[in-house]
């Protein structure tokens, strides 16, 4: 699965006509909107987590954000190589991969 955010600017009919174009080219690929709400959420998680990241680092709970940039042809290896970094650093401060949990937001 594939989700993606998109926010569309300009006046209310540019807006709705570029809107109504990447639908068409989402739908054509099996895409549908999950609505502006979604994204609103999402957005509201990411700043959520690094308000939250203290918490939970009393509760020997880790959550980051890592934010780069590479071409869309290199994000695949990019989270691969991430991950393993993530486990490799884990296992030197004695954490269990089994224990982990590692996910990725490309946007």
């Amino acid at each position: 699965m594939c989700a993606a955010t998109a926010l569309f600017e300009g006046s209310k009919i540019d807006a709705e006509v570029d809107e109504e174009r990447m639908m068409t080219i989402a739908k054509k690929y099996g895409g549908m909107s999950a609505g502006a709400d979604n994204g609103i959420k999402g957005y509201q998680l990411t700043y959520m987590i690094a308000y939250i990241r203290d918490f939970c680092l009393l509760n020997n709970v880790v959550a980051e954000s890592f934010e780069t940039s590479c071409p869309w042809s290199q994000v695949g290896p990019l989270c691969k190589n991430v991950k393993q970094a993530i486990y490799d650093a884990g296992a030197v401060h004695g954490c269990i991969e089994k224990e982990m949990f590692v996910s990725f937001r490309v946007t």
